[in-house]
């Protein structure tokens, strides 16, 4: 099969499988977010890089892109779930690039990677990132990340560190990227100079610096005011979300099982 139709394929199947979301409405914590969100609905700079009022959530890079959706849609769901599902797309579309990357050129290489990338347009546990307007903060850092991941493979490196760095601000997951190209370059027999590995580190720490900073924290307590950690569990019987919000010295933790709506699966989105 040739390489452009299985990049045409894969695009396909996602625009197939995810297209019924374009008809949602904003669910769960999309009014939080989107709807009556002022980092959303009138934008400043320095709102976008203000903690969220209510959660204490800093994403400036996912609120800009919603932000921009508002302007341009006016506030109607259409053209957020539109971008939700070119996202997923892009996202496929990465994956696919960055194993490549590492299984290599080879005719069996290449057919696992387009193998392992249908899997992951098409797997259900990507339906609330995809199907909940509020999941771009998971499409934006996974997008970003494994751009990142690959401009480090081909020894691009500022490149690599500003999509890190996108990544970061997208969604605090993507401070797992270090870890992630330690044992992609193990697994693909190839290391890096170490310089590159300390820099990543580098701008882990300075993130990780700038959180603890815009979230409240000060250098006499080693705690994020409102801060909210999340801890998730897959039980036999369906999936739990537990929270665990730091207020001052003290910890609160509550259990939580999502509810979807009739359009959304009642499944887990993916996060790296």
């Amino acid at each position: 099969m040739k390489e452009r139709l299985r990049i045409v394929l894969l695009l396909a199947v996602v625009a197939l499988v995810y297209s019924n979301t374009l008809l949602n409405e904003f669910t769960m914590d999309d009014g939080l977010y989107v709807a009556n969100n002022p980092q959303v609905t009138a934008p400043t700079v320095r709102a976008l890089f203000t903690p969220h009022k209510v959660s204490n959530v800093f994403r400036p890079v996912t609120f800009a892109t919603l932000a921009w959706n508002q302007a341009i849609n006016g506030g109607k769901p259409f053209g957020f779930h539109l971008f939700n599902l070119m996202l997923h797309a892009a996202v496929t579309w990465l994956l696919y690039l960055l194993l490549q990357a590492i299984l290599g050129t080879s005719p069996q290489a290449k057919t696992s990677a387009f193998v392992a990338a249908l899997l992951f347009a098409v797997h259900p546990i990507h339906s609330e990132a995809v199907a909940s307007v509020v999941g771009r903060a998971e499409l934006l850092a996974a997008g970003f990340l494994l751009a990142a991941w690959i401009l480090h493979l081909r020894d691009h490196e500022i490149a690599a560190l500003i999509c890190f760095l996108l990544a970061l601000l997208s969604k605090e997951s993507a401070a797992a990227f270090l870890a992630l190209v330690l044992v992609g370059d193990f697994a693909h027999g190839e290391w890096k100079p170490r310089l590159r590995y300390a820099r990543i580190a580098g701008v882990t720490l300075l993130y990780l610096g700038l959180l603890w900073k815009v979230q409240g924290g000060t250098s006499a307590k080693w705690a994020f005011p409102c801060s909210t950690i999340h801890l998730l569990l897959f039980p036999p019987g369906g999936e739990f979300s537990t929270r665990f919000a730091w207020r001052g010295n003290m910890l609160a933790s509550s259990s939580i099982r999502p509810h979807f709506p009739a359009t959304i699966p009642s499944t887990r989105f993916w996060s790296i």
